[in-house]
């Protein structure tokens, strides 16, 4: 898998979700919640798990990786109870953006580490 695709992929997600938010979207909180739906996910349950698993920073970010997720389908929930104004606030403020920079970090530490394990 490329690190950095998945960088971007889970970058896009603020992107998607505030225009969600925009148009007052009707979202499937329980796909958007897991963690094994996504590319990347699928990948750390995966190939990513049997090649690079005992690494520590592979296990920090299936870690940050589910918790993504968790405050992603939170943001999808509000975004459905039609609290706009929360879920605004938790894309730029709150533990979605919290979360959001974690998995980036991880990936880029993950990223690092299998380099130099190369």
């Amino acid at each position: 898998m490329n690190l950095d695709d998945a960088i971007e992929s889970h970058n896009d997600w603020k992107r998607w979700l505030a225009e969600a938010l925009a148009r007052g979207e009707k979202l499937d909180v329980a796909t958007i919640a897991a963690c094994d739906c996504c590319r990347l996910g699928k990948w750390l349950g995966g190939e990513g798990a049997r090649l690079h698993g005992g690494k520590p920073a592979f296990k920090a970010c299936e870690a940050k990786h589910a918790a993504f997720h968790c405050e992603a389908g939170q943001v999808a929930a509000a975004i459905n109870a039609k609290d706009f104004k929360v879920a605004a606030a938790m894309l730029e403020t709150g533990r979605y953006s919290a979360a959001s920079s974690a998995i980036r970090a991880a990936l880029l530490d993950l990223k690092l580490e299998m380099a130099a394990a190369a």
